[in-house]
């Protein structure tokens, strides 16, 4: 059943109750006329630094990997940034959130619902499409880095939860069209974050999930007492009302109001341009719509591309290695450690990139007459290798694929003269396939 339509004043007299009179006028004039965020340069760094040492405290990022994360996410809200200035907003600020990230606000007090709209895909687009051509063109080292860090925040940011940009958006153009529809989505994109937040540890998030559950009541009436007010045609603008109708907002905000909030203007203040936005707000236009939904599933498809990008093409460090004395040639993934053999003429490389797996090459000197092919496949066998198939290579012996418990695993054994050479790579298809196709002997004895 809908909550009884908000408390009218027809008149600019007085409220009847004083405490409510001198919380009026001083609500009003905030409400009008609210103070600017003043030094907005020394609020970004101050908000900066207290990220940078909760970020350091926290662990797991190098200062290296933190400076750049600090760029890209101060890039996602120039561009937000950008996009309130050029629709005119007012008091754009940017400003970082110790574990959780950084954000841009402005007051977008009258502008056009397409324009919140295009405002909210200013911050993912750019980055995803810089990330994406970098990928695409094989960025390598930090670059690559950059690249990665500008895809996943921002294709984080598209996904269809508030507070991100895609949840946003959704209910921009879908869910606030009708009060249930908005509340429901965001019980269920509330109930998400803390629920994801507490499952995965992420607790910022679960504290955000934590929050947007506690205000949906208030959240519920405020939408419902716009809904009544809606039929007043109220301008968008505080500035334009007359006192009447401040008056008459005012009174919403009052009786749906906690009553720890009497007392307290600036929380009144800030319930009544919530008030006043969602009593006067139009949804936007089909085309509109269509527009910028075109443009976040097109953010969707870039991301898409990105990370095909990233499993398909190269790792960071591609680079050829030749053992000391020439025997052998090999591309890596990654920056190899060499490990001498207890066996003299013997030598390992080992790479390891990650996720990307481990790249082992052995050589060794081998007898006459020695059948070390079956000797390496019964040391592999006796770690519990079992084989799956063989890959053709362009020149000499094929390639094995053997599972070793439960990862699988490519062999490539080659032998001429004297020396014995075996490559061991875990990882996906398309890297180990580069590493043993570029495996060379140079000098066979």
């Amino acid at each position: 059943m809908d909550e009884a339509p908000p408390p009218t004043v027809e008149d600019s007299s007085q409220f009847a109750d004083d405490l409510q009179e001198r919380d009026y006028l001083a609500a009003s004039e905030l409400f009008q006329h609210p103070p600017r965020v003043q030094e907005k340069s020394r609020l970004l760094l101050t908000t900066l630094a207290v990220f940078v040492l909760a970020s350091v405290a926290r662990g797991g990022s190098s200062i290296t990997e933190l400076a750049l994360l600090v760029g890209v996410l101060f890039i996602h809200e120039l561009g937000h940034a950008l996009g309130m200035i050029v629709f005119g907003y007012a008091d754009v600020r940017i400003f970082f959130i110790p574990l959780f990230g950084a954000a841009a606000a402005g007051r977008k007090r009258g502008v056009a619902r397409w324009k919140e709209g295009v405002v909210l895909l200013m911050g993912p687009l750019p980055g995803l499409v810089v990330g994406t051509v970098l990928l695409v063109g094989g960025a390598s080292d930090l670059m690559r880095t950059v690249a990665l860090q500008l895809v996943a925040i921002n294709g984080f940011n598209l996904l269809p939860l508030t507070p991100l940009d895609g949840g946003q958006l959704f209910q921009l153009l879908l869910f606030s069209r009708h009060r249930h529809l908005e509340v429901a989505f965001q019980t269920i994109a509330s109930l998400a974050l803390l629920g994801g937040g507490l499952y995965f540890r992420l607790w910022v998030l679960a504290m955000v999930g934590g929050f947007m559950v506690a205000v949906l009541p208030i959240r519920k009436r405020v939408l419902a007492a716009g809904a009544a007010l809606r039929a007043q045609e109220l301008p968008a603008d505080p500035i334009a009302l007359d006192d009447a109708q401040r008056r008459t907002v005012f009174a919403a905000v009052w009786a749906l109001m906690p009553v720890q909030w009497r007392g307290k203007p600036r929380p009144q203040a800030a319930t009544m341009e919530q008030l006043l936005d969602t009593a006067t707000r139009r949804p936007t236009g089909l085309a509109a719509s269509l527009a910028l939904f075109v443009g976040w599933a097109a953010g969707l498809a870039v991301a898409v591309v990105a990370a095909i990008a990233f499993v398909a093409g190269e790792p960071a460090n591609w680079q050829r290695y030749e053992d000391q004395q020439h025997q052998c040639s090999i591309e890596l993934p990654a920056a190899p450690a060499e490990t001498a053999m207890t066996t003299p003429g013997s030598g390992m490389l080992r790479a390891h990139l990650g996720r990307r797996g481990e790249y082992v090459v052995i050589w060794t000197p081998v007898g006459p007459g020695v059948d070390w092919r079956s000797g390496m496949r019964a040391a592999l066998g006796a770690q519990g290798a079992t084989p799956v198939r063989k890959v053709p290579m362009p020149d000499g012996d094929p390639a094995e694929i053997l599972d070793l418990k439960g990862q699988p695993t490519w062999t490539l054994l080659r032998g001429e003269g004297a020396m014995a050479f075996a490559v061991l790579a875990t990882g996906d298809d398309v890297t180990c396939e580069r590493v043993i196709r570029s495996f060379r002997i140079l000098h066979p004895r």
